[in-house]
């Protein structure tokens, strides 16, 4: 005869009779004595995979063999008649394990998982009577590697390339660190001079994250790096419950991965340089001058001229006294004018800035500011003074305004060209002493007849492109145009021209568009200054 205990039996029903009772005379029989037990039963793990740590449930019935006592709230395996256990490891000690209700009718017990791997049973002892075993898998807590390596300023903005430098002694290191399961876990960062090994000796560290799988852009934050020092890293993932790591990945391009294993010199990840550009060879030349030759400025130009001992920007601070600042950087920001506005691009040594529309007989005081590819800055003078220059008395100049214009009628058509030479007889090669003030390039009689689309006009004189844009007013109107551009970025000046006797610029224009376009004409006004010889 195969029974199946009755699922009606409350959980805190332990002991009782088993009674068969035969249908045909209503005669039965009882095996027990009162004394047959239901044992303990897991029906299922929640979850039936985790960590170290994770919290699980064990859903069952029958799981307090108390009888009429009470189930304890809590306990731990360290009384071993309430036990649970994965495999042959004990649930985390000192980590009580609660009955789910806390009584006689319980029907789960809470606990954390402890260190393990693979599948494991997991079993509940109770009053030594031992359930049936559910599998529970390991998930593994060991972090991946980490991913999306990037290296910045100590602003944390500031991205240093591969192999770049940073004008700072503290540098920020980052990285993606995940892992298969929840878990707490941080980066660690290894950085070495590229003259020595990794040997596994820690640098810095990141706050710990989690639990979680996944965090982006942790950051690790190095300090007291040497200047003029070339350095190279790596990074791993470590958790900070087990202190399972992840393998090492070196930053950049650093051999075998790992940045020194296979014996080669480590690739160069970034460098430290805090010192700013060395500044020398200063004079204050004649605007025409190629090097600090002995001329001088002239009544209404100078040259500053200087050499750096690497690549770097230039910008002059002037005016007609020193300004005042405690420092170099406070005086210059305080000078009076500078030229140019804003510090020119990263260019090789030497370094001239010409400064125009300076007074006759006027003494001025300038400074120098140079910085270099990573931005460290040098002011020459480096302390609160200034260098100065004189003007020449007042010298006497021509000032004329040509025109120059295209006066032929185009045809009609969607697109056409027009250009001509405006020829300064001035501005040969061997008179340097001529300036060029302005050029206003007007443009006139543009139009389209059926007024569809709109029309490109482009200005370009001595290979220097302005384009304008006109809309079409639409409702098939015919439109014209006048335009009248100041074009003070066009290299107008052809003093240096190869051609000493026909010097020139010359005025191309263009229109596109419609096909009913067409162009009366066009015209350059030019005003320049010169010296007479």
């Amino acid at each position: 005869v195969g029974i199946q205990i009755p699922t009606a039996i409350a959980d805190n029903s332990y002991l009782g009779n088993i009674v068969l009772t035969r249908t045909a005379d209503s005669k039965t029989d009882t095996y027990g004595g009162g004394n047959y037990r239901i044992l303990p039963r897991i029906i299922s793990l929640n979850p039936s995979s985790g960590a170290q740590n994770d919290a699980l449930t064990v859903i069952g019935n029958h799981l307090c063999q108390a009888g009429s006592a009470n189930c304890p709230n809590a306990f731990s395996y360290s009384t071993p008649i309430y036990n649970v256990l994965f495999d042959a490891t004990n649930a985390l000690n000192p980590t009580v394990w609660n009955w789910t209700n806390g009584d006689s009718s319980t029907n789960g017990v809470d606990v954390k998982v402890p260190a393990g791997s693979g599948i494991v049973a997991v079993k509940v002892t109770s009053y030594d009577y031992d359930s049936n075993t559910a599998t529970f898998s390991y998930l593994s807590t060991v972090p991946k590697p980490p991913a999306n390596l990037q290296q910045f300023k100590s602003d944390a903005v500031t991205e240093i390339s591969v192999g770049g430098g940073t004008n700072g002694t503290t540098v920020i290191l980052e990285a993606d660190i995940s892992a298969t399961s929840s878990i707490q876990m941080f980066l660690e960062v290894e950085v070495k001079s590229i003259n020595s090994v990794f040997d596994g000796t820690i640098t810095a560290s990141s706050t710990i994250f989690g639990p979680g799988t996944s965090y982006a852009d942790v950051e690790a934050t190095v300090s007291g790096l040497s200047n003029g020092s070339q350095y190279h890293w790596r990074a791993r993932g470590k958790n900070s419950s087990t202190a399972e790591v992840s393998n090492w990945v070196a930053f950049g391009s650093n051999p075998s991965g790992d940045g020194s294993a296979d014996g080669s010199p480590a690739n160069i990840d970034f460098y430290v340089d805090t010192s700013g550009p060395a500044i020398s060879g200063v004079c204050a030349v004649n605007p025409t001058a190629s090097s600090c030759d002995s001329s001088q400025p002239t009544d209404i130009q100078a040259q500053i001229r200087w050499s750096t001992d690497e690549s770097a920007t230039r910008q002059i601070g002037y005016g007609s006294s020193c300004a005042s600042g405690g420092d170099a950087a406070t005086v210059f920001a305080n000078m009076t004018s500078k030229q140019p506005s804003s510090p020119s691009g990263i260019s090789s040594s030497p370094h001239s800035v010409i400064l125009s529309g300076l007074q006759a007989s006027q003494t001025y005081n300038y400074k120098i500011r140079s910085s270099d590819a990573i931005g460290n800055i040098s002011y020459d003078p480096a302390d609160t003074t200034c260098r100065s220059f004189g003007t020449s008395a007042p010298q006497t100049r021509v000032m004329k305004t040509l025109e120059f214009y295209i006066e032929q009628a185009t045809a009609i058509g969607n697109s056409f060209s027009k250009n001509f030479d405006t020829f300064v007889s001035e501005s040969k090669a061997d008179r340097s002493n001529i300036y060029f003030k302005s050029v206003i390039i007007e443009i006139f009689g543009t139009s389209v007849g059926d007024g569809v689309g709109d029309i490109t006009v482009s200005a370009t004189l001595n290979g220097n492109l302005s384009t304008y844009i006109l809309a079409d007013p639409g409702n098939g109107k015919a439109i014209s145009w006048n335009l009248s551009k100041a074009t003070s970025s066009i290299n107008f000046d052809c003093v240096y021209c190869t051609d000493n006797t026909t010097a020139s610029s010359t005025l191309d224009v263009s229109v596109s568009g419609p096909t009913s376009n067409s162009l009366l004409g066009a015209k350059a006004i030019i005003t320049y200054y010169y010296e007479p010889l």
